[in-house]
């Protein structure tokens, strides 16, 4: 009995030994996050910050002194050229100009009567029947009254200028700003303080400063092409407008080493508003088929900038690149990378040459 209870044991142990068999190793795999290197022609620029003026600012001022009487404006109004902005009193100027012109006629007709005289001694001179002294007065008499005629034409020119005075009009298309003198205000003539500043902001300039040594570098793109200027308030992605570079300063300034640049923008919609600060590119030049990598690939490394390119067999490779400009939310890659090659743009923690890598469920699947 004994014997049959070990021999049954034994069989019993072969039986689980030859059932039990070694799994193999597992192979440690990564999860991890991939984007496609990305193939497009992209824009090469300087960013800074901009600063937004005017294309002019007009201080408006009244020439002759006098009573306002209407204003044909509101406050933040857009005029244009020529609209009547103020008039001023007319009255005082209208009897100036009366005035002068009544002068003017009673000195053309004292010069009337002057030259008549003249004409009329002239036969009697050369008879002898008047004395030359005595001719002499007459002509001098004729030449006095012809200045003093040439005298009132200026001063009828100069009270019907006065009297144009009075109605004052806006010299440019612009916003009206904030009235420094209201209605019934007797203001001075070329008074320091202006009567309202008018804005001409359609175009528009967009101010910005790059340092110096990279002057040369657009002086050269300028030669071949003609750069634009682009600016956006927050996200150059989502929205920008475009202008066109329009002047370098003729000065580099020595405390700081910048140099002051221009765009001008038509400004048509009128986004641009004088004293503004605004995000500022500009464009020097378009790289063809650029190679982009997200901001999120590149690790720092003693070597340089690396990434790591994922393999058809879910395997990575770790690349030391080198790399360009940052464009948005990528960096150009100028070397280490080809077109469709996925990169690893989170996860690369844990990551080596060779790892096994996959890309979580919920994110694959993820439209």
């Amino acid at each position: 009995m004994r014997f049959v209870s070990i021999f049954l044991s034994l069989i019993t142990l072969f039986s689980l030994s030859a059932c039990h068999k070694e799994k193999p190793p597992q192979i440690k795999s990564f999860p991890i996050h991939k984007a496609a290197v990305l193939m497009k022609d992209v824009p090469l620029y300087i960013e800074t910050i901009g600063h937004v003026t005017t294309y002019a600012t007009i201080d408006v001022k009244s020439r002759v002194e006098g009573e306002i009487t209407n204003i044909l404006f509101k406050e933040g109004q857009e005029v244009k050229t020529n609209d009547i902005l103020f008039i001023i009193d007319k009255r005082p100027f209208e009897i100036a100009l009366e005035s002068a012109k009544a002068i003017l006629e009673e000195n053309l007709a004292n010069l009337s009567l002057a030259k008549d005289k003249v004409d009329r001694y002239i036969p009697l001179l050369k008879e002898s029947y008047v004395s030359q002294l005595a001719f002499k007065e007459y002509t001098t008499n004729a030449a006095f009254y012809e200045a003093t005629v040439k005298q009132n034409e200026a001063d009828v020119k100069k009270a019907a200028l006065d009297l144009y005075y009075c109605t004052i009009c806006s010299p440019v298309n612009g916003i009206a700003g904030i009235l420094q003198f209201n209605q019934g205000n007797l203001i001075p003539a070329n008074s320091e303080k202006p009567l309202i500043t008018l804005n001409q902001i359609e175009p528009i300039y967009v101010l910005f400063s790059i340092p110096e040594k990279r002057l040369p570098e657009i002086m050269e793109y300028q030669k071949t092409n003609k750069l634009k200027v682009h600016v956006s308030f927050h996200d150059f992605q989502k929205e920008s407008l475009q202008g066109e570079f329009n002047l370098i300063d003729n000065t580099v300034n020595t405390q700081t080493g910048m140099i002051q640049l221009r765009g001008v923008f038509s400004n048509t919609d009128k986004k641009l508003w004088p004293g503004e600060y605004i995000k500022t590119r500009l464009i020097l030049t378009t790289q063809k088929n650029g190679l982009l990598v997200p901001i999120e690939a590149i690790e720092a490394t003693p070597k340089g900038p690396a990434l790591f390119v994922v393999k058809p067999d879910n395997t990575v490779q770790m690349r030391i690149v080198k790399i360009g400009q940052q464009i948005d939310e990528y960096y150009l890659v100028l070397e280490g990378v080809s077109p469709n090659e996925e990169v690893v743009t989170e996860g690369q923690l844990n990551l080596y040459d060779k790892a096994h890598v996959f890309v979580p469920a919920e994110i694959e699947n993820k439209p």
